[in-house]
């Protein structure tokens, strides 16, 4: 008898099933860590400048300023009824004004106080209030479940944005193409 003894079918089968599932828990392991971001990078940035502050004006000239941008009526076809919304179109700084009264609203200093990951969730969860206000003026169709008339204002407004992200995105959608360049 030999001491070297070949492998026989259902030996090998068992070896090459063993080293299909070492390789196969290898790929998973690699999986999970890159889901978990294991080898992520972290890539530093220079914090961006701020913004420059906003001219100074009267509350004369900032609604002079709101009165003379260009409104239309448009249709978002995405409720039933369709919902006439008067958009108004915005200047870089008129959104901006919008935008800085409703983080005042919040106080500032508790955004500051926070991680810039829960900044930035607080700032996302404002924008239909900043939208709301600063391009919808009116509407037409809106309504109750149960068919009454939903009155226009900047809460109802927000409120159906919060609920409705294409609705969101299509007022942002028209303002921007009733607004200057910015």
């Amino acid at each position: 008898m030999s001491a070297s003894r070949s492998l026989g079918e259902g030996e090998c089968y068992g070896f090459f099933s063993v080293a299909v599932s070492v390789v196969f828990l290898v790929y998973l392991l690699l999986r999970i860590s890159k889901m978990l971001g294991v080898n992520r990078q972290v890539v530093v940035t220079e914090p961006t400048a701020a913004p420059p502050e906003l001219p100074r004006r009267s509350d004369a000239e900032v609604n002079a300023l709101l009165a003379s941008m260009p409104t239309a009526w448009v249709t978002y076809e995405g409720m039933t009824p369709p919902l006439q919304l008067k958009i108004r179109g915005l200047s870089h700084e008129l959104y901006r004004r919008f935008t800085k009264a409703q983080l005042d609203a919040f106080a500032r200093d508790t955004l500051n106080s926070m991680s810039p990951s829960e900044a930035m969730e607080v700032v996302k969860s404002l924008l239909p209030d900043v939208n709301a206000a600063a391009y919808v003026m009116d509407w037409k169709g809106a309504t109750y479940p149960n068919g009454k008339p939903l009155p226009y204002t900047q809460d109802n407004m927000a409120s159906l944005m919060r609920k409705d992200d294409m609705l969101r995105n299509f007022v942002s959608d028209e303002a921007g193409k009733l607004g200057p360049a910015w």
